[in-house]
């Protein structure tokens, strides 16, 4: 809106007057996601480097924030140490939306490659903020990393993914969160005449594993059921 909020540095440096300058010239596009990155002409300006970001019409979605963020986030993660000033108003859905773009963003799979990708991904992320929203992003980083955990072990190879690794991954959640699990066995199937998995089992030379994942703390029972095979 060509406003500015606040921000981090000490004094009226090169880096905001060059701010003001590129709003007044319009060299920000007015389109949703839009962003420019600039430098500040003056040498040893603090930061060394500045993007401004139209997010367009300001929004709650977190789904169309993270649409608007997206390309922004991918041209900052190249970057070793990141400073974002949250939007007044808006602080937690930005800061939840931009968090979690950012872990979307640093995901590679590497694990069955000869050669490691070395993906650019920033190290630190400071977040400049008129409200508390470390919780929002603490939020943001476990939702982010159980869904890299789930693109890791869909790519990986079935002679890597067996049931029984399936298995171990789901014990090793299970200890690290506090929740509890029961893995059945191809008996245990039999028993409960879980015979459509058992059928469906015996074209492999691999134990079919029967996997149950209880988290109780929320107020809701929900069921979540999926398969791999």
């Amino acid at each position: 809106k060509g406003k500015l909020v606040k921000l981090p540095f000490g004094r009226k440096d090169a880096a905001l007057t060059s701010m003001e300058h590129h709003l007044k010239t319009g060299d920000l596009k007015k389109a949703a996601g839009s962003f420019l990155v600039y430098y500040p002409e003056v040498t040893g300006a603090h930061p060394k480097r500045a993007m401004l970001l139209e997010l367009g019409g300001l929004t709650t979605n977190a789904r169309e924030l993270s649409k608007r963020l997206k390309n922004a986030v991918k041209t900052i993660t190249q970057y070793k140490r990141v400073g974002v000033v949250l939007p007044a108003g808006y602080e937690k859905s930005v800061s939840e939306a931009f968090a979690a773009q950012m872990l979307e963003c640093s995901f590679a799979h590497t694990e069955h490659k000869s050669g490691k990708e070395d993906k650019s991904c920033a190290e630190e992320v400071i977040f400049y903020s008129a409200k508390n929203v470390a919780a929002l992003i603490n939020r943001a980083e476990a939702i982010s990393r159980g869904i890299n955990l789930i693109k890791t072990l869909g790519l990986r190879p079935a002679n890597f993914l067996t049931p029984t690794a399936l298995a171990h991954t789901a014990e090793d959640i299970a200890r690290k969160h506090k929740l509890t699990v029961r893995v059945l066995g191809e008996e245990d199937m039999k028993t409960l005449g879980m015979g459509g998995i058992l059928g469906v089992s015996q074209g492999s030379t691999e134990e079919a594993k029967f996997i149950i994942l209880e988290y109780k703390g929320g107020r809701k029972t929900v069921g979540l059921v999926g398969k791999g095979i």
